[in-house]
């Protein structure tokens, strides 16, 4: 029986748009998400029952940032299809990707509340690959910057093939 499996990523950005406050994950207890583990990612979490995708943002931001974050805006939802949770399982990961700018006080508020900690990089950090993100964030925060980098559009983008779809939808200029 198919399964989609909903979440959250969202990047705070500074006024200038020049640097990105990212988190960085200790997922060492937890099994399915040891992939990830000491890699930065963006803010977010897991869709609770009967809460929205922006809930789920404010929430989560507040719990691993913070601060109390309002202003997200939603740049599309990302489906990621086939090998979720095995190689051939037919479950799909549902990922509501948002951003948002704030001023320099509240993004130098953020804080580390947890295990995982905060960690603000650069953009050319990022795009001279000098630190280590998640799989496609390589693509997504640059992207990010814009308001509508997806709009609010849902893509089926199997995991193992994201080369491709690069090289046809994002600019090389990103």
């Amino acid at each position: 029986m198919k399964k989609i499996f909903s979440f959250t990523v969202g990047f705070v950005f500074s006024p200038d748009l020049e640097t990105v406050m990212l988190i960085e994950k200790d997922t060492s207890d937890k099994p399915s998400q040891k992939w990830q583990d000491g890699l930065l990612n963006g803010v977010g979490g897991k869709i609770e029952n009967g809460e929205s995708a922006k809930e789920c943002m404010i929430r989560e931001c507040h719990e691993e940032f913070g601060v109390y974050i309002e202003n997200w805006y939603e740049l599309g939802n990302i489906i990621y299809r086939k090998g979720v949770v095995s190689d051939d399982d037919d479950n799909l990961i549902s990922l509501h990707v948002y951003r948002t700018v704030v001023d320099y006080d509240t993004f130098y508020s953020i804080h580390q509340t947890g295990r995982e900690k905060p960690v603000p990089v650069k953009l050319t950090e990022l795009l001279d690959r000098t630190v280590r993100v998640v799989p496609n964030l390589e693509w997504i925060i640059p992207a990010a910057r814009y308001e509508n980098f997806l709009g609010n559009l849902s893509i089926e983008l199997p995991n193992d093939v994201n080369e491709p779809f690069l090289k046809k939808y994002v600019p090389k200029n990103l």
